[in-house]
């Protein structure tokens, strides 16, 4: 019987999740309409809209390790539900917001929001898929389905949220609210792996002090990985090029689409030009495995110097205007 129950719950996971995943991988119906949304119809100055994103990559950093206490201590299908509905209060605030004060703020609650989903997300498909020699690949498909389905979503939803947006410019906004709060809803109909079966064998009061011993073990092995990493120049240097990648890729999306719009340029063609760019990605992401047995250790250097170079470029397109 717990066997059936086991594999019920794994088919169900494993069904629901590309899906969630095309829908919540990040916001649709948002992006390069966010930065239009702030600075024209909020009148939120451009360089206050792309300092949020500092703020963002800095709450990243200081969150990640409590987002994954935080999923130890409450369950991982309850932290997909947490950080979706934070993200929920995100899209709130940002519809609400008139400062850089309030920016900050929901960038809190997104940054929390996606530290926890990076956790509990990956963690609870992969334990819901059977111990078999092809669960790594398993996995890797069920991913990388849902992650080319939301490309695809929102290489669409660029295009109708640019001419949404020149209707009216809370539009397309509200329709990115409306599928957050869908997220959060598909994310409730996940099953915690192993749960029916661990609520049979022990009472609440029993799982309470195993959840508080898991907490515990938790931070111990935090304070063992964390004294490892700070030792080890691969990792604390991996570390660094991640958060200056994360911090560059959010501060180009912002420039660029402000580029544009110094350039006269619709919102509608806005949408067009960054749905190739979506498209572009989609194509990208399933020839990851190429490139990195193209250029091996080299993969992060030429995906540095790529980003790096287009920072400068679109920097110094602003300042010569060319």
């Amino acid at each position: 019987m717990k066997q059936k129950i086991s594999s019920k719950i794994c088919k169900r996971n494993m069904k629901l999740f590309p899906l969630y995943t095309a829908i919540s991988s990040d916001f649709l119906f948002f992006y390069t309409i966010n930065f239009l949304f702030l600075t024209q119809i909020k009148n939120i100055s451009a360089s206050a809209v792309i300092l949020e994103d500092s703020f963002y990559a800095l709450f990243v950093v200081l969150l990640q390790i409590p987002a994954s206490l935080i999923v130890d201590l409450i369950g991982r299908k309850k932290g997909m539900m947490l950080g979706n509905f934070s993200n929920i209060i995100y899209m709130v605030i940002v519809i609400l917001s008139r400062n850089l004060s309030h920016l900050v703020i929901a960038e809190a609650f997104c940054a929390f929001a996606f530290s926890l989903k990076d956790v509990a997300d990956l963690s609870l498909i992969n334990e819901s898929i059977p111990e078999t020699t092809k669960k790594s690949t398993i996995f890797a498909k069920i991913l990388t389905k849902g992650s080319s389905s939301y490309f695809v979503l929102n290489s669409i939803s660029l295009i109708i949220s640019g001419f949404l947006f020149m209707i009216n410019g809370y539009l397309p906004i509200i329709i990115s609210l409306t599928i957050t709060i869908l997220s959060f809803l598909l994310s409730c109909l996940f099953l915690e792996p192993l749960e029916e079966e661990s609520s049979n064998n022990s009472s609440d009061e029993n799982n309470k002090k195993l959840a508080i011993e898991n907490f515990k073990a938790s931070i111990q092995d935090f304070i063992s990985s964390f004294k490892f990493i700070l030792f080890s120049k691969r990792l604390r240097s991996l570390i660094l090029f991640s958060s200056i990648m994360s911090g560059l890729i959010s501060i180009l999306a912002n420039m660029q689409v402000g580029i544009l719009e110094e350039k006269n340029i619709s919102s509608f063609a806005i949408g067009i030009i960054f749905a190739i760019f979506e498209i572009i990605a989609s194509i990208s992401l399933k020839k990851q495995e190429q490139f990195h047995n193209t250029f091996k250790n080299k993969s992060l250097s030429v995906l540095g110097f790529s980003i790096s170079f287009s920072c400068i470029l679109a920097g110094s397109s602003r300042i010569y205007h060319f």
